[in-house]
């Protein structure tokens, strides 16, 4: 979008301390998905009054990247096609729901909310429609993931429970996933406060974008909410 930089996480977690503040005093269950599930880890750590528990879906902990890999080369492994459609521009918006529903993840999860959201990604007018994020933006904040201080620092002293869903397949339907198996268990071993449920049958956007993904993370909600 068009918000300047500094971007990183500590920023996104100032911007939703901000938010939570104008709805409440009280701490809250925070749930964040993919890069979102980063910026709710650094919120619990620098604002912890404002959070009651995490719920992070396929994201949160750092990821698997080989050791001096160049920040680029690792958006392009992550994001693939997904970074390389901020660069494009797209002459209508049904031409930019046909580059999604081409992609792997939706080929068999085109549903009307996925098309909501797609629309909503857009900005500027016809023909030249771009999608609203920085591409330098999702760079830098993609290079965190792996190797932020303030991703390290959040998990060092994490004092809330949290509960990571994962999804055993990829960006683009693969059987790559995000995070390996057991990889976060590993984690979890290391972390008192935190769990690990995997979610059967879902690919790390329809892990909330699809049915089934959507039910499984509506459940780990309403059980942290339970917890007082």
């Amino acid at each position: 979008n068009g918000l300047p930089a500094p971007y990183g996480m500590p920023t996104h977690a100032q911007d939703l301390a901000a938010v939570l503040a104008a709805f409440t005093t009280e701490p809250v269950v925070v749930v964040g998905h993919s890069m979102g599930a980063f910026a709710a880890l650094v919120l619990a750590n620098l604002f912890p009054e404002r959070v009651r528990s995490l719920v992070l879906v396929d994201g949160g902990l750092p990821l698997q990247v080989p050791a001096g890999i160049p920040d680029e080369d690792v958006v392009a492994a992550v994001l693939g096609p997904a970074a390389e459609r901020l660069n494009s521009t797209f002459p209508s918006r049904e031409v930019y729901r046909q580059f999604w529903r081409q992609h792997p993840a939706f080929s068999s999860d085109w549903t009307p909310f996925v098309e909501d959201y797609v629309d909503y990604d857009l900005t500027g007018e016809e023909p030249e429609l771009r999608p609203a994020t920085k591409y330098q933006a999702m760079a830098e904040d993609t290079a965190e993931l792996h190797r932020g201080a303030s991703l390290l620092k959040a998990l060092d002293e994490l004092a809330v429970d949290a509960q990571v869903l994962r999804a055993p397949r990829g960006l683009l339907n693969e059987p790559a996933a995000l995070y390996a198996p057991g990889y976060l268990e590993a984690w979890a071993l290391k972390l008192p406060s935190l769990r690990v449920r995997e979610v059967p049958d879902v690919n790390h956007y329809t892990i909330v974008m699809g049915e089934a993904g959507a039910g499984a993370v509506a459940q780990s909600v309403q059980e942290a909410l339970a917890i007082r």
